[in-house]
């Protein structure tokens, strides 16, 4: 993610929009939103200089310790990519 937010897409921002977490503090969701404009080298392909807007959620587990246990990104990576003309892999 470091080098989409400084050259890939440098516009690169996220909108936290909520946060929860159970009883014990163990187990967090976020759900946000990922905005960005492909205008710098990299990426897949030249810059399209098309944007996008995708919401994603991370669900985050962590041990005992505080430690993080697990982590699973819900993304629909297919629909982000096609609005901004790329290959989906």
């Amino acid at each position: 993610m470091k080098g989409i937010c400084e050259s890939t897409m440098p516009d690169a921002r996220y909108t936290l929009h909520s946060v929860t977490h159970n009883d014990e503090h163990t187990e967090f969701v976020f759900f946000a939103t990922y905005h960005g404009t492909h205008t710098g080298a990299g990426g897949p392909v030249e810059p399209t200089g098309k944007s996008f807007s995708s919401h994603y959620a991370y669900a985050v587990s962590f041990n005992e310790h505080g430690k993080v246990r697990g982590m699973i990104k819900l993304w629909n990576s297919y629909v982000a990519f096609q609005k901004l003309g790329w290959p989906h892999p």
